[in-house]
């Protein structure tokens, strides 16, 4: 199995491999399978380009192994399952993100000599299969629901997936402590938007609950939040406080802090508010490491917005921070606006506040040093221990390199540790089992 793009995408894929599990399907490396399935990701053009590739990868492998099946699911076969269907004839079938749930039987149809092509549209709340979990145990992501109700100029997730559909409380509940009998100790809550949890189903704001509940759970030692709206910032802070489980660290990506240009992106707010709420949060939960999104070039973008954004980012000081191009996706709203900025202005901006997020994000490291902090093991190799703080979410900000005078450690063991020093953006710590 072959999972691209966002952790949302990949508890899709744990879902499709839990399902295919229980009907007999075995894992294993490449060269040794005999169906390829590929979830794709389609949120932007970078994205599509890696999906096509992945998808030409394998029918380069189907040429040297004429019996081998190739299966695509996910985004890109959501949208253009009819299109690629006819550029891709070697695929042997194409599955929407609402028929993933067929996935065994799609394979049955394969097996009888059939070529499906399942796209339907979206209906009702989403459904969650037993998962088989793709990464180590220690670690997992929660999908708390499927959609999308923001409608962003930009985004063609709404395009894809649908309206906001919240899952239900007691479910996702109840999935935390299966994950917990598995071997996760750190949950990572995650959706479109999870600050809008549980508004569609009860018209309350349930994202405070399910953390307090889910914090409950015997083994989970980490619930971590990302993707939170900026516009709903009081729901966020009630979910950070609602439970001593949950990491000093948020996700909230603001994507501009330009009025105009977030009023032409169709988000609510702009900067001035955004650092009211970020010094709420920061005055509520101290030391806490807040990570955001940025984008750069959209259309009508000046170099006063630029200027703005510079100033905004050295005020808001994200610790952790990313930065990308705008994209005009097909049936978006922006696909069609005027004054679309050259490539060339775009990638000069693009690197200017990269560097800008960098400058912060390493003084705001810097002032970690010397301090203690709980780490979690994801990784033990050449003799060396891999892990995160709490201040640290996983695959995206970094690592720390563990000095350890102590018994073996192995993923998800958790340890105190004295950060020393930075290699780049990474952490470099000692610790003994005394400390």
């Amino acid at each position: 199995m072959v999972s691209l793009g966002c952790p949302k995408n990949l508890v899709d894929s744990e879902n499709m491999a839990g399902l295919m599990a229980s009907r007999g399907y075995t894992f294993g490396a490449e060269d040794d399978a005999d169906i390829v399935l590929i979830n794709t990701c389609g949120f932007i053009e970078q994205a599509k380009r890696e999906s096509l590739s992945e998808m030409m990868k394998a029918v380069r492998r189907k040429q040297k192994m004429p019996g081998l099946c190739i299966v695509v699911t996910g985004c890109l076969a959501q949208r253009y399952a009819e299109v690629l269907s006819r550029e891709f004839p070697e695929v042997d079938a194409f599955v929407g993100v609402f028929d993933e749930g067929s996935i065994a039987d799609v394979l049955d149809d394969v097996d009888r000599g059939d070529r499906p092509v399942l796209v339907s549209a979206a209906a009702g709340p989403p459904v969650m299969h037993p998962r088989f979990l793709l990464r180590p145990r220690h670690q997992a992501y929660l999908k708390i629901a499927e959609g999308c109700d923001n409608r962003c100029a930009y985004c063609a997730i709404p395009l894809i997936r649908g309206p906001a559909r919240s899952r239900e409380l007691d479910s996702l509940v109840e999935e935390t402590s299966a994950l917990a009998e598995l071997g996760t100790r750190e949950i990572v809550i995650v959706a479109q938007d999870p600050t809008r949890f549980g508004l569609d189903t009860t018209g309350r704001y349930l994202l405070p609950e399910l953390v307090f509940r889910a914090g409950q759970t015997k083994g989970i030692e980490w619930i971590r939040i990302m993707y939170a709206h900026p516009a709903r910032a009081d729901v966020l802070l009630e979910a950070l406080t609602a439970s001593s489980t949950v990491c000093r660290y948020a996700d909230i990506p603001v994507q501009h802090s330009s009025r105009l240009i977030l009023a032409r992106m169709g988000r609510t707010g702009w900067g001035e508010e955004y650092l009211e709420s970020l010094e709420k949060i920061r005055a509520r939960v101290p030391a806490i490491s807040l990570r955001s999104t940025f984008m750069v070039g959209f259309p009508g973008e000046t170099d006063d917005d630029i200027e703005d954004l510079l100033v905004f980012i050295e005020e808001a000081r994200f610790e952790h921070a990313g930065v990308f191009k705008f994209s005009p996706e097909e049936g978006t709203p922006a696909e069609t606006l005027p004054n679309g900025i050259p490539a060339l202005v775009t990638d000069e901006r693009y690197r200017t506040v990269q560097r800008a997020l960098q400058e912060v994000s390493r003084g705001e490291h810097e002032k970690r040093l010397g301090n203690r902090a709980r780490m979690i093991v994801d990784d033990v190799r050449d003799g060396h221990i891999y892990g995160r703080t709490e201040f640290q979410a996983p695959e995206i900000d970094g690592t720390v390199r563990l000095e350890w005078d102590g018994p073996a450690l192995g993923p998800g063991d958790m340890v105190d540790c004295m950060l020393e020093s930075l290699r780049g953006h990474d952490f470099v710590a000692s610790g003994k089992p005394s400390i």
